[in-house]
């Protein structure tokens, strides 16, 4: 998609210390989403955590609740959550990408007992999980005790459980590092109360509470805009028992004519292989499992969290084996080899390699998982990695080890034919790794999205910056979608007008100084753009330019005649004194410019038309760099 951003800054509150915002749920106005609200569409699908601790002081880590608490639709409980912990974060993907559509994009959960025991959490949204853009979150409560809904906005936890505070991504400045037709990761980070500050600068207070449930509760995230699903190999619905799992062997094997077994497991049409050799003894590969004890029978391992989905869901444990040679392994490809776009998968360690790392990883130890992607033609384009274990970091077990579900993103491998995981470690001996080289993966997204080819323009008209008394910097935004822009650039009036003025914008960045204005003046403006000879135009924002407060003083000191006054059209004007750059502008009773001209001449006359100008009561401003007067015209 063809991009021109209008990378601007923008206004969000004139005067924050008295804003107000919607109420609680319940009263008039409330913007609360409930979770049985129709207008969404999809829920969270994965949801990864990184614990805070119990306090400020302490360093004990949160506990209550598991990541998979926070999938799907939410109840209306206090229990089912995950606590994020003082500072804690979640990162959470979805099964489509969000995208900045009318009204609110997406909804964000918490599980308060009351309207005003609020735990909060900031907000922010991300493209390509790397580069995140916080909600311009605002409190305006002056402690613990004043905490209300009316005092918060873009703040999650803002509503009792049940109900979730909603997002507009309009409200995120626009950055070329955020496209907001593909938003693919929320992050939510815990507000420490009393000290975090809004984007005003203002303390933030929210409900303090302690023990392993402190911090924010997180129970879900809703998209009400979304775009196009993605295709998700969930691994569920395939096992038939619970607490099963199922590796490949001789029984539910395929023999290929060399001895070796092949299995496929197929989730959504995605295909993850298995492997046996010496008559089906010796399994490697991908095996299923929705185990969510310990286990390892025939190699088939389980994972400490079970499932992303949860207890009893199922997962793809994999094992990658030294000695397979140059047997392919650990191959995730689509049933019919066709090319593909992986976006990301899940991926955690196997039990059995955790315990075995806890207990004999020494400092500096770790363990690496890579996925490599390979075109069409069999060759490796490039390869992504994560490390499961790395005591390189703090030489902490319990910190560097995964015991949960991470995000691997595998976008950056773009078309592949297949990918295929393997592992590498620092624990080795002649004969290999040392430590048991399983894995497991779940959720293995690839991206469905097709090219439209007629993709509309959007226009969005930004509000102005820096406005002083004769100036104001205009702001705008385009998507250009599939179109070609041939002009694009601004038009603006004063209010009372109906004729625009117009200027072209060259640049890439779309913002404009407008000069020469009329203090304390009311002005209207919008962004518009010129494609295949059609013109099209943003929203309308108005502006009211500063009044100088330097001229107060001086406003008559310095003065200027008019003559005849009353008058039947002809006006006479006299200035006294030298000037330069003068105007002259005359209002009606309702302060609307009837007429506004320079003076090139002293004294000047004018020549009202009284056919187009009603008789009655003006007034006539003169405008000079060094003064402003004004003086009362009666026409007859």
């Amino acid at each position: 998609m063809k991009k021109v951003v209008l990378l601007l800054s923008t206004i969000f509150m004139a005067n924050v210390s008295f804003a107000q915002f919607d109420g609680a749920v319940g009263t008039v106005g409330c913007q609360a989403i409930s979770i049985s609200n129709p207008n969404v569409n999809s829920w969270a699908k994965g949801v990864q955590v990184k614990r805070g601790t119990i306090s400020n002081s302490s360093t004990v880590y949160a506990s209550f609740g598991k990541p998979y608490m926070a999938q799907g639709r939410p109840d209306s409980t206090t229990t089912s959550a995950i606590s994020l912990g003082n500072r804690g974060e979640a990162i959470v993907t979805f099964d489509r990408p969000i995208i900045n559509g009318n009204g609110y994009d997406f909804a964000v959960y918490e599980n308060s007992f009351s309207p005003t025991y609020l735990e909060l959490a900031f907000v922010e949204v991300s493209s390509d999980g790397i580069n995140y853009f916080r909600f311009p979150a605002i409190s305006n409560a002056s402690s613990e005790q004043n905490i209300n809904p009316t005092l918060i906005n873009n703040l999650a936890g803002k509503y009792q459980v049940g109900y979730g505070t909603p997002f507009d991504l309009s409200t995120i400045p626009n950055n070329i590092l955020l496209d907001k037709s593909n938003v693919r990761f929320v992050k939510l980070i815990d507000v420490i109360g009393g000290q975090d500050t809004d984007i005003n600068g203002n303390i933030i207070y929210d409900a303090s509470s302690g023990g392993y449930s402190t911090g924010f509760d997180f129970t879900g995230i809703c998209i009400i805009n979304g775009g196009n699903p993605y295709l998700i190999a969930d691994l569920e619905g395939i096992l038939a028992s619970s607490n099963s799992c199922i590796n490949t062997n001789s029984t539910n094997g395929i023999d290929d004519g060399t001895g070796t077994y092949r299995h496929n497991f197929n989730s959504n049409n995605i295909i993850f292989e298995g492997v046996a050799q010496y008559g089906g003894s010796f399994s490697f590969g991908f095996f299923l499992s929705n185990r969510s004890t310990m286990g390892g029978a025939n190699q088939c391992a389980s994972t400490p969290g079970m499932g992303i989905e949860g207890i009893g869901s199922s997962y793809a444990p994999a094992y990658y084996s030294d000695y397979a040679g140059s047997i392919e392994h650990n191959v995730v490809r689509m049933i019919d080899s066709s090319a593909f776009r992986p976006k990301g998968v899940y991926v955690t360690n196997d039990s059995s390699t955790y315990k075995y790392m806890r207990t004999n990883f020494t400092n500096n130890d770790w363990l690496l998982l890579v996925a490599y992607g390979y075109d069409v033609n069999g060759s490796i384009k490039d390869s992504v990695s994560i490390y499961l274990s790395d005591l390189r970091v703090n030489n902490n077990f319990e910190l560097d080890a995964l015991n949960e579900w991470k995000w691997l993103d595998l976008s950056s491998l773009d078309t592949c034919s297949k990918v295929i995981f393997k592992l590498k470690s620092s624990d080795m001996s002649a004969y290999g790794m040392n430590v048991p080289s399983y894995f497991a993966l779940d959720n293995f997204v690839i991206d469905t999205t097709t090219v439209n080819s007629n993709i509309p323009i959007i226009l969005n008209t930004l509000a102005a910056t820096d406005i002083q008394t004769n100036s104001a910097t205009l702001n705008g935004y385009i998507d250009a979608g599939s179109q070609i822009i041939d002009e694009k650039g601004f038009q603006w009036k004063l209010n009372s007008d109906n004729n625009w003025s117009n200027v072209s914008i060259s640049t890439d960045s779309l913002s404009y100084l407008l000069n020469n204005l009329i203090e304390d003046t009311t002005y209207i403006y919008r962004i518009y753009a010129i494609s295949d000879n059609d013109t099209i135009y943003g929203n309308e924002i108005s502006f009211k330019t500063l009044r100088n407060s330097s001229f107060e003083s001086i406003e008559n000191n310095i003065s200027f005649s008019i003559y005849p006054n009353p008058s039947n059209g002809i006006v006479n004007i006299n200035i006294e004194g030298v000037y330069t750059d003068a105007k002259i502008i005359i209002y009606d009773l309702n302060a609307r410019v009837v007429m506004s001209q320079n003076i090139i001449s002293n004294p000047k006359s004018i020549n009202l038309d009284l056919n187009n100008i009603n008789k009655g009561v003006y007034s006539i401003r003169i405008i000079t760099p060094n003064f402003i007067s004004t003086k009362k015209l009666i026409l007859q």
